[in-house]
């Protein structure tokens, strides 16, 4: 997911010059999605449940909700 923030990012900053709100907003939803990762492999490497299942999932889904904000952003934008 990371990935596909930096490939966004990168293509907004190509096609629409100053969009700095759409980069941003991709920019933050980035950095969720490398903090989820790194709870969810610090949930893996406890033996017992901890409270880092549930921060990790609900960062993804923050960061699901971000790019999925962008996305439609950058869909009115084009339209």
């Amino acid at each position: 997911m990371v990935g596909v923030c930096m490939t966004v990012v990168s293509i907004v900053k190509v096609l629409h010059g100053r969009r700095f709100a759409l980069a941003a907003l991709v920019s933050v939803a980035s950095v969720i999605f490398l903090v989820s990762t790194f709870c969810a492999y610090v949930a893996l490497r406890h033996e017992r449940p901890s409270r880092f299942d549930a921060v990790a999932e609900y960062l993804f889904l923050a960061g699901l909700v971000l790019i999925t904000l962008a996305g439609f952003l950058l869909a009115v934008e084009i339209l």
